[in-house]
């Protein structure tokens, strides 16, 4: 099977842009994983702190805790 090049394009663009959705805007309804929207819910300022903490160490570069 031959792939047209728009078309994995756009199913690619489909794929980052959920992805983006789901870390912009973590959904507590129907979570990816539970503990981490029981800690939204329990303690939003313990979760921003953390995901902070994990976005400079992991998706920084050249950044030090």
């Amino acid at each position: 099977l031959t792939r047209s090049p728009d078309r994995s394009n756009n199913v690619f663009l489909s794929v980052l842009l959920q992805i983006i959705e789901l870390l912009a805007d973590p959904s507590t309804e129907n979570p990816v994983v539970p503990a981490i929207a029981q800690q939204i819910l329990q303690n939003p300022h313990e979760f921003y702190a953390a995901a902070r903490k994990h976005t400079a160490a992991h998706a920084l570069p050249n950044t030090r805790f």
